[in-house]
């Protein structure tokens, strides 16, 4: 339904990089600039979700929610979006995923 919401963050993610590389890359050269996009992704983020809390939607521990959907995400019905943190037990299997890759990546920039 909202388009507009994740293309201003991007724009704002773009906007923060395009600074960030101009302040960080003369000095640290690719390591600024990969630290400028690292933080330019979270700010991206954080835009979003600052949208998602103005428009009130519940982030819960998953107590009670019925199923769960890929990374914890809680499926159930009724009116209204809702959002759970992860559980342990999704986050491990997140991270046992995520961090070889996060790790080769870095390892390509360091």
């Amino acid at each position: 339904r909202d388009s507009k919401t994740p293309v201003f963050a991007i724009l704002a993610a773009g906007v923060a990089n395009v600074l960030g590389d101009a302040a960080l890359v003369p000095r640290y050269g690719a390591a600024g600039a990969a630290a400028a996009t690292v933080l330019a992704q979270i700010l991206g983020a954080a835009v979003l979700l600052v949208v998602l809390r103005r428009r009130q939607l519940r982030l819960a521990a998953g107590i009670g929610a019925r199923s769960f959907l890929p990374l914890g995400l809680a499926a159930r019905a009724g009116p209204g979006p809702f959002m759970t943190v992860p559980s342990r037990r999704a986050s491990r299997r997140f991270l046992a995923l995520a961090l070889p890759v996060f790790l080769a990546l870095l390892g390509k920039i360091v």
